[in-house]
């Protein structure tokens, strides 16, 4: 009986051995964290670095095609004669148009119609003829064509065609000529000279379509408003080149498709940045960049103090005991150190001083939320424990990183939802229309940065942009005559 009341004396000597306070000295965690092996974790998606994505957008100009008409209606002659012909001395003709020549172009084919009315006489007795009234009609085909001259895209005429017919009701009486009048005809009227005559003045009056003002456009950025965040979402086309189409419509609306090969970017700022300024690369065949998806490379960050303001409501002043240590969180807070993630952790209680910890960010799931499910305690903090007493750290860190996981996951799904709202949607900018969708959304990677968390997040659907373009034209001394001269005159210089 004695022996039992001596052993029930030292007990309250034990446990209060146990329940000690134990002071951590001062001490901090080197700015890099050292190479610790880190174990797979089911869920956790680990991405290489993202490249920028490589999208298409379809880009439709607009054009009206009335002055180009005007052009060629004022190129058809209004009269034609014998003057100057080599024919002159056997015959005499004259034709005078009846009406403004028929245009029409459509998807870049241009066809004129021009009907005239006139008579043919022979000059001599031996071929005495003449037929009055006749009725040519002049049809001319050809293909507009547009090269790159600077920053501009300039339109031609190419590979034109004149075919002759005449109206039913010509007369047709007698023939003058040993071929059928309507073959003839191709020679009175000298039709090459017109054909050349209409492709010099498009070429004369210059048409020009402007492509280095919708290459500026496409370098700015759409900037939304998000009242929520009292910021905007900067979305960033940063093209690369531009691969043209061909005409497509009518004079009153041609259109010009454009496939533009972008690397897009989004993100929130308080003010969208300065445009780009890639030098405009231009090339041809539109159909080889068409139905690409239009993807857009999101980062979306999470300020340090915010992160920080969710460690203090779910750890401070929380009670830790399991029997062994009992601790209170007194701060915890989170900041970036070369990328990686430094939590600083006060206690007080059984341990007093700061155990630091090292985490890496990454994306869960579909990247709606930002997680550190490698953390780790840092060396240093493992041997201040360990100078207390042996396996001291496995016991705190038993205590400590579940809950330290848990408090720094990181929800990013309303964020990602406000940037997917605000790139969808139409989008103007005076005349011009831009229409983004995102369908779908593929995590790339997180990280840290000084003074917040970032996650990019690759978002996928469709882009479109429509733009108006005015056609200019080169400054040119004089208009086109109303009159063509189809053979110049003769010279009086000697």
């Amino acid at each position: 009986m004695r022996t039992w009341k001596r052993g029930i004396a030292l007990l309250p000597c034990l446990l209060v051995a146990v329940a000690c306070s134990h002071t951590i000295p001062p001490y901090t965690a080197k700015s890099v964290p050292p190479k610790q092996f880190t174990p797979p974790t089911p869920g956790a998606i680990d991405v290489p670095v993202v490249q920028l994505p490589d999208s298409a957008l379809p880009v439709t100009l607009v054009l009206n095609l009335t002055p180009l008409e005007q052009t060629l209606q004022a190129s058809m002659p209004e009269h034609f004669s014998e003057a100057f012909h080599p024919l002159r001395d056997d015959y005499r003709w004259d034709f005078v148009r009846e009406a403004e020549p028929q245009v029409t172009i459509q998807d870049g084919l241009v066809t004129i119609h021009s009907t005239y009315r006139g008579d043919i006489e022979a000059k001599t007795a031996l071929r005495g003829c003449r037929l009055d009234p006749i009725y040519p009609i002049l049809h001319t085909t050809g293909q507009l064509e547009m090269g790159q001259e600077g920053g501009a895209l300039v339109l031609s005429l190419k590979s034109p065609q004149m075919a002759i017919d005449l109206k039913p009701e010509s007369e047709s009486k007698c023939n003058m000529f040993n071929i059928p009048v309507k073959d003839q005809l191709a020679e009175l009227l000298n039709t090459p000279m017109v054909v050349e005559n209409m492709t010099r003045a498009v070429d004369e009056a210059g048409f020009q379509i402007p492509l280095e003002q919708v290459w500026t456009l496409l370098q700015a950025p759409v900037a939304v408003n998000v009242v929520k965040f009292n910021t905007q979402a900067c979305i960033y086309g940063k093209p690369k080149e531009m691969a043209i189409g061909t005409l497509k419509g009518n004079v009153q609306r041609t259109t010009i498709p454009i496939v533009v090969n972008e690397t897009p970017t989004a993100t929130f700022e308080n003010s969208c940045g300065k445009p780009t300024t890639e030098a405009m690369k231009i090339t041809s065949g539109a159909a080889l960049l068409e139905g690409k998806p239009y993807k857009v490379l999101a980062s979306v960050s999470v300020p340090y103090s915010e992160v920080n303001r969710g460690l203090q409501e779910r750890l401070v002043h929380q009670p830790m005991k399991d029997g062994t240590v009992d601790m209170v969180i007194d701060k915890a807070t989170a900041s970036d150190s070369s990328g990686k993630v430094l939590l600083t952790i006060n206690t007080t209680g059984d341990l007093n001083g700061t155990i630091y910890y090292w985490g890496t960010p990454r994306l869960e799931g579909d990247g709606s939320a930002l997680t550190m499910s490698d953390l780790q305690m840092a060396s240093e903090s493992k041997t201040m424990l360990d100078d207390i007493k042996v396996g001291y750290w496995q016991i705190v860190d038993q205590q400590l990183r579940d809950k330290l996981q848990a408090a720094t996951r990181v929800d990013l799904s309303d964020r990602i939802a406000k940037m997917k709202s605000a790139i969808t949607g139409t989008h103007p900018s005076g005349d011009v229309t831009r229409e983004m969708t995102i369908a779908q959304q593929q995590p790339q990677r997180a990280y840290s940065i000084p003074g917040a968390l970032v996650a990019d997040i690759l978002l996928e659907g469709t882009a479109s942009l429509t733009a108006p373009v005015a056609m200019e034209t080169r400054n040119t001394p004089g208009q086109t005559p109303d009159k063509i001269s189809i053979f110049p005159e003769p010279s009086t210089q000697r």
